[in-house]
């Protein structure tokens, strides 16, 4: 009896390769976004401490080279901020993009996939009926074969 074969596999293989190419590209997307936020995070920081070394020596008494050094400073920081937001923004949408076509390859491939399933149980389904046909047809044979010997 030969064995169930399923004449859409290459077409499952090369879904499940697109399935697996979104999958990496989700997770570059997710490392991007990440790392923005590490960044942005530093950048905060950044802005927080030079703003309390700024407080500090400003209650201290700070001439005004140091003060226009921590106001260039922070506004420089700030900048980058506002430039690192705008980044994460859209390397957040990227990775929602990302996302949406995997969850659209995951489908693709699973309908294929589920239609394997189906494909084999049906091929199983008809290899037990034949079976059974042939068990029921030895029988009748045995019974008539045992009938005409009496």
């Amino acid at each position: 009896m030969k064995k169930f074969q399923f004449k859409l596999e290459p077409y499952l293989k090369y879904k499940e390769f697109l399935e697996d190419r979104a999958k990496m590209e989700v997770g570059k997307a997710v490392a991007n976004v990440l790392n923005c936020e590490n960044e942005t995070e530093a950048i905060k920081n950044n802005i927080n401490a030079a703003s309390l070394a700024f407080d500090k020596e400003t209650s201290l008494g700070i001439n005004a080279e140091r003060m226009y050094v921590y106001t260039n400073y922070i506004n420089g920081l700030e900048s980058s901020l506002e430039s690192k937001q705008k980044e994460l923004r859209q390397l957040i949408l990227i990775l929602e993009q990302k996302q949406k076509e995997l969850a659209k390859k995951s489908v693709e491939k699973k309908t294929i996939d589920n239609l394997k399933d189906k494909r084999k149980e049906e091929y199983y389904q008809n290899i037990f009926k034949l079976l059974q046909k042939e068990n029921d047809d030895t029988i009748i044979i045995r019974e008539a074969s045992a009938h005409n010997h009496n």
